[in-house]
């Protein structure tokens, strides 16, 4: 499964003292445990979110290490997120960086716990013709999206 996790997520699914840890603990345990499983990212903005939350670099450092991470070109990304905001142009629109990472990898699942985004998310006309929105993992009862069937080549996407 290749995932997408917000940075507010991060500390949820990495961190077992977290509050919420047992409701996204199965997005660890996959992201860990099943060698085809990918942590998905790219683009300027989502780096320099990253870097702010620099507790979590030596996470994603691990996973680099152990090839479960896919990262997507940032220009691609940044194009696209671009492109997003202009056709949307809304204040509150401020994860277009989020669907630029899916419209332009083409990734399946989003481990979120904002839900003020969804909207735009799952809003069809964001993503190329023919590519579904990605489904969302909130809690523990979305583990059924932690399966093979939402593993995606990214060959053609990863820089």
């Amino acid at each position: 499964m290749c995932l997408v996790i917000d940075i507010n997520a991060f500390h949820s699914v990495f961190e077992a003292s977290s509050s919420d840890y047992l409701e996204f603990e199965p997005v660890y345990r996959w992201l860990c445990g099943n060698s085809r499983s990918k942590l998905v990212y790219g683009g300027s903005r989502y780096r320099e979110e990253l870097v702010k939350m620099g507790k979590y670099l030596g996470y994603l450092v691990e996973l680099k290490r152990s090839r479960r991470v896919a990262e997507i070109d940032d220009g691609k990304v940044d194009e696209k997120e671009t492109e997003l905001i202009r056709k949307v142009n809304r204040a509150d629109f401020d994860d277009a960086h989020i669907v630029a990472i899916f419209a332009v990898s083409g990734c399946r699942v989003y481990c979120s716990k904002d839900k003020r985004s969804f909207k735009y998310l799952k809003r069809k006309s964001l993503y190329p013709k023919g590519q579904k929105p990605p489904s969302i993992y909130t809690r523990r009862n979305n583990e059924h999206l932690l399966c093979a069937e939402n593993i995606v080549d990214l060959k053609n996407q990863v820089r």
